[in-house]
């Protein structure tokens, strides 16, 4: 049984939010009306907040999603775990509002934000919530702007480091090939023939860096803008428990398949704070 009314608020708007999923706003309405809407504990007042968003997103009033969310995530506080989908009612209701591009920024935000699991955990959530419609400008558009930025990012060349190894590459091979010639005709020793050699191997060795660094820039370009499609399964997961503050470090191991290619593993790590019982 839950009697601590923290607990109730929180139970109440998991119920309500699971009720607007299932398209039955007067349940979800009835379990959040006993609700306190301004709590000063961070969850609890979380909990209400993103029910009473959703119910309004569903109803399409869009005015009072923003008046209880905040136009960005630094107008009113939000527990992390709810960032995501905080980020995404927000800018579903300013693109809505005629904010479009505003929208499009707060997505970008939370791209960034969540890094390379980004588009999967969005892709999931709006999938989640695909009877609202959220987003359906804004969101392709965030995606575009943010592969775009990102791939040129990739693409971008170090000028100086650049520089170092195509002036090195062409001097050293350059001065390798006049050694050798100055040897073979007798200018010099026989022995700068070696020399020659030499110069011209670690002229070949920096192009070959060159090359491998700017095949690399492509590809992650490529990547950027096209993706990758692949399948994980999860193989092992496991906690670690930190000696300070009860921090909870879940560690995930899983299969990666890639068509083409042989399979790999890959690991990820999500830190979780446990907050101990009222």
């Amino acid at each position: 049984m839950v009697r601590l009314p923290r607990h109730k608020q929180i139970l109440r708007g998991f119920l309500a939010r699971s009720a607007v999923r299932s398209g039955d706003l007067q349940a979800a309405e009835t379990w959040l009306a006993p609700c306190d809407p301004r709590s000063d504990d961070l969850e609890t007042d979380t909990a209400y907040r993103m029910s009473r968003a959703l119910i309004d997103t569903a109803k399409q009033n869009w005015n009072a999603v923003l008046r209880v969310l905040g136009t960005n995530d630094s107008d009113i506080p939000i527990m992390d775990s709810f960032d995501t989908l905080a980020a995404v009612l927000r800018a579903n209701a300013l693109q809505r509002t005629g904010q479009e591009q505003e929208a499009t920024a707060l997505l970008r935000k939370a791209l960034s934000t969540l890094g390379a699991v980004a588009r999967p955990v969005l892709n999931r959530l709006l999938q989640t919530y695909a009877p609202l419609g959220l987003c359906a400008q804004s969101y392709p558009s965030a995606v575009q702007q943010r592969s775009q930025a990102a791939a040129e990012n990739a693409n971008a060349i170090d000028v100086k480091k650049f520089l170092f190894f195509l002036v090195s590459a062409l001097g050293c091979g350059g001065t390798g090939v006049f050694v050798f010639v100055m040897s073979i005709v007798g200018i010099i020793e026989p022995g700068g023939m070696v020399a020659g050699v030499v110069f011209v191997i670690v002229g070949l060795i920096h192009l070959a860096i060159m090359y491998h660094d700017l095949n690399r820039r492509m590809k992650d370009k490529y990547i950027w803008l096209h993706g990758i499609q692949a399948t994980e399964r999860v193989v092992e997961i496991k906690n670690r428990r930190g000696p300070i503050n009860n921090v909870v470090t879940m560690m995930f191991e899983a299969m990666v398949q890639v068509e083409g290619q042989s399979d790999y593993k890959a690991s990820l790590s999500m830190t979780l704070n446990e907050k101990k019982p009222p």
